[in-house]
């Protein structure tokens, strides 16, 4: 999955910052700590999918900064995922004998 290398730019939750703080991600990462304890990650990566798949993982504890075109396909995504999950596209079966089970409609 590599391609041609890009630049990435992350800011992570406290919640996130201290797994990322420990571990390598590129040879060029560049790590800033902020006062409230997240911190903005920089390196470089090869796989965009990777890369959207590594922010997903994450949840909201991770913003994608740069680069924006990525930044971007990553929002459309995102919205594709809340509509799936809207509550308009979720119904309760009718038949009593199937609690909890929820179809998309």
């Amino acid at each position: 999955m590599k391609g041609e290398p890009f630049h990435v730019k992350m800011a992570f939750q406290p919640a996130a910052a201290a797994y990322v703080s420990e571990r390598t991600w590129s040879d060029d990462q560049m790590l800033t700590s902020k006062a409230d304890g997240s911190v903005i990650l920089e390196f470089t990566a090869t796989s965009r999918p990777e890369v959207l798949s590594w922010v997903l993982s994450f949840r909201a504890e991770a913003e994608l900064m740069a680069p924006e075109d990525l930044r971007q396909e990553l929002t459309s995504i995102v919205e594709k995922i809340a509509d799936v999950y809207a509550p308009d596209n979720l119904e309760v079966p009718s038949s009593p004998d199937r609690p909890g089970s929820w179809l998309i409609s």
